[in-house]
């Protein structure tokens, strides 16, 4: 017991306390397993989108937790101990010649426990809907069981983590809910609905029930969230209640803690240029609720029977500690379970391999997901993803000797190129190379290819684009199969000289775009006639939402226009799930495509080429992304953020898996604070933070981000927020700020971007 005590005491120390306003959690990103996204459209894989859905709905909690403001709240996501674990705090059991004391076997487990300075919240999270009234095709009677019964099963596994806590003191206050988050408010009457008695919960036991709009609340405490609440149609199964039922359980059991809790906290001031400003002022422009939030305080009092008094006492601090050990133990005591810098690195690990499938447990198969196939061996053992999509798979096994992808990024076009590029120098004969040109800079997607490479044995060589003549020379006399070669915007007069003058060369072209927009439209015609007439192998690479910046809309029409007619429908592929960033990165990145999509909506021939749909791949969460959102230009406060995000990157993550990402227009003043504050870290190490432009950032990316977004207002800063933000694999934090001399409110197409971006990230207004 001592060494649960000493390893919680360092977990605590050492992770659980944070300047932020926002509650420590633990893991930093919600726990998981892999789940594709099955079709809906099929009745083979309703067992695969039930568990979908069990996840989804444990991750509705877990962010709606997540956005409670209060630093002093640690939640452990995912607790469960053992028989050994549980003895250990009973002081009346008898360990020795115990058999089940030496097993391993998980014996006690919830969803989530929330340590609260001086007690204890238990949460269970079941995933049952609601029945429509007039829906005829459910045995109602039977639905009320099942449902009565999934309430008993969390109240039986909430008792078990209530005994554990017992056993290490008794008098430990405890709290306990059970969330329901796909079931609606309005039909909670069904919990009391049953025709037996037995199968009916009682008026107590249906005060601790959280429903779908409690936790929809729980998820507006965010700030400056005006998004309309989700109501539901009238229904008969509506029973009567009383305006404080009505209250949202989930936004009272947040603002119970914040009232019981916010005095014994040191109240973090949010950054502002008028330093006057009360404690009050600041936290209210924090939260953002459609409640009374002093009711909620009133509430908890009376029915939670929390303890006004914070102080910790050492018998609570003991349990704390214990707690804290319990979940991070499993054969031995991993804090790194609890540290950001792993959570990231795992995450990252995941997203790089194509580790996105559903793994059934105990070596029951599950359905084949018609939309994820297992990698071509070639793509399996030297890129290193596991997995593929139905699009890439198809893409890779074309038979079109011009294959010319288009897709979001983060989309694998890349992971395509590099595994043909191998296939073919595996299959050529002495005489035939294959040469690569693509872009560089900090951060770019060229350890890829190198990768690749080495782990298929292929000798390559890098050089770049010089003088056409000397570079023709090199890739002709080269002993090597394959020629990398570095690329910059203005290079499309060379590169269509070198590939006219090549001979015997499998032609690949990562992110042509970066060429493309910084180039005559005759010049890319003349290239595209040039790449048709080679009849060795050609592979294209773009996403147009990546390189549009400086171009007129017209001309982008009129260039992708002729792309289309000159290709046929066979070579131009569109790839549309996102498998570069986490499913929290993804959901913001298809928000803000969409927005750029409707600037193109009078032109349906060519909106394709352009921007195609991007769609989510995986159900792999991250950390929240994290939006600072300033209203007025003021350096000092910019870079107090920026340099406390920095902080706790810093301290946990190597620096080279670190990028700072600044749009394109960036005041002076900024930049040069940023490269000072960055330069200063990196003094005397050997690994880099790498900062870069957005404009020039293709092919970048890394496993957390800082996007510095100065917003001037013209709605080209969609695409570069855009690019800045799909660099970032795992963890991203936004800094936004209006241009000298402007304020946000000048910009109505961000604001609007804000208002749809707050069900998806953390938005902090200064």
């Amino acid at each position: 017991m001592d060494n649960y005590v000493k390893n919680g005491q360092e977990i605590f120390l050492k992770f659980c306390t944070s300047d932020d306003k926002q509650p420590i959690m633990l893991p930093r990103a919600p726990d998981q397993t892999y789940i594709d996204r099955y079709p809906d459209s099929s009745s083979d894989f309703e067992d695969e989108r039930r568990r979908q859905s069990d996840y989804e709905a444990e991750v509705m909690v877990y962010r709606a937790l997540e956005k409670l403001p209060d630093n002093k709240i640690i939640v452990l996501h995912n607790f469960q101990f053992t028989h050994f674990q549980y003895y250990l705090c009973d002081k009346n059991h008898v360990k020795k010649g115990c058999p089940s004391c030496r097993s391993k076997v998980i014996v006690g487990e919830c969803d989530f426990l929330i340590l609260c300075p001086g007690s204890i919240v238990i949460i269970e999270v079941k995933n049952m809907s609601h029945i429509e009234s007039d829906n005829v095709a459910v045995d109602k009677e039977e639905h009320y069981r099942a449902l009565f019964g999934t309430f008993k099963k969390s109240v039986k596994q909430r008792k078990k983590i209530e005994s554990l806590i017992q056993c290490m003191d008794k008098d430990t206050t405890i709290c306990q809910f059970t969330a329901y988050p796909n079931f609606k408010k309005q039909f909670k009457g069904q919990f009391q609905a049953s025709e037996n008695t037995e199968f009916q919960l009682s008026d107590s036991e249906l005060s601790t029930v959280i429903f779908h709009e409690d936790i929809v609340d729980g998820n507006k405490i965010s700030v400056d969230n005006n998004r309309e609440p989700i109501t539901a149609g009238t229904s008969t199964e509506i029973r009567e209640t009383s305006p404080e039922e009505e209250q949202g359980y989930f936004s009272r059991f947040f603002s119970c803690l914040r009232d019981c809790f916010l005095g014994a906290r040191d109240t973090e001031r949010q950054i502002s240029s008028d330093d006057s400003s009360s404690d009050e002022d600041l936290f209210s422009n924090d939260i953002s609720s459609d409640e009374d939030i002093s009711s909620f305080g009133s509430w908890w009092n009376n029915n939670a029977k929390i303890a006004q008094d914070t102080t910790i006492n050492d018998a609570f601090q003991k349990v704390r500690d214990i707690l804290l050990a319990i979940w991070a133990t499993d054969k031995y005591c991993d804090k790194s379970k609890c540290s950001l810098g792993n959570c990231i690195s795992n995450i990252d690990e995941r997203l790089r391999s194509g580790k996105f499938i559903f793994l059934p447990k105990k070596g029951k198969k599950g359905a084949q997901n018609p939309g994820v196939l297992t990698a071509p061996a070639v793509i399996k053992n030297y890129v290193k993803v596991d997995n593929l999509t139905a699009e890439q798979s198809k893409a890779f096994e074309s038979s079109e000797n011009l294959l010319w992808i288009n897709g979001p990024a983060g989309a694998g076009k890349s992971v395509i190129l590099c595994g043909r590029m191998i296939q073919l120098v595996q299959q050529l004969n002495e005489d035939n190379k294959v040469v690569l040109f693509k872009f560089g800079g900090d951060g770019n997607n060229c350890e890829l290819y190198q990768s690749a490479l080495k782990n298929a044995d292929v000798e390559y060589e890098e050089t770049s684009m010089s003088d056409v003549t000397e570079l023709v020379t090199l890739i002709s006399e080269s002993k090597r199969k394959v020629v990398i070669v570095e690329i910059t915007r203005g290079d499309i007069q060379k590169l269509t000289d070198t590939i006219s003058a090549v001979t015997n060369c499998h032609i690949f072209i990562d992110d042509i775009q970066e060429l493309l927009y910084y180039s005559e439209t005759e010049e890319c015609s003349v290239l595209m006639d040039k790449l048709l007439l080679l009849k060795y192998s050609v592979m294209v690479a773009y996403d147009m939402a990546q390189g549009y910046l400086y171009s007129s809309k017209q001309e982008i029409i009129d260039r992708l226009r002729m792309i289309n007619v000159k290709l046929s429908s066979t070579q131009l592929v569109r790839l549309s799930m996102s498998l570069r960033n986490t499913c929290d990165l993804s959901d913001i990145l298809c928000v803000i495509r969409e927005q750029l999509r409707e600037l193109y909506s009078e032109i349906p021939d060519v909106l394709d080429m352009i921007l195609p749909t991007q769609l989510q791949g995986h159900f792999i969460h991250g950390t929240l992304p994290v939006m600072h959102v300033f209203n007025d230009y003021n350096v000092t406060s910019i870079m107090h953020v920026f340099n406390n995000e920095l902080n706790r990157l810093c301290d946990e993550l190597n620096y080279s898996d670190i990028g700072i990402v600044h749009t394109n227009y960036i005041n002076s003043d900024v930049e040069s604070l940023v490269e000072d504050s960055v330069n200063m870290r990196c003094k005397n190490t050997a690994s880099k933070i790498a900062m870069c432009d957005s404009a020039y950032c293709a092919s970048s990316e890394w496993p957390a981000v800082i996007v510095l977004c100065e917003v001037w207002g013209n709605k080209e800063e969609l695409t570069h927020l855009y690019l800045a933000l799909s660099r970032a694999r795992v963890h991203c934090s936004v800094v936004m700020y209006p241009s000298k001399g402007r304020t946000l409110d000048d910009t109505p197409h961000m604001l609007r971007l804000l208002d749809k971006l707050s069900s998806f990230a953390r938005i902090i207004r200064h």
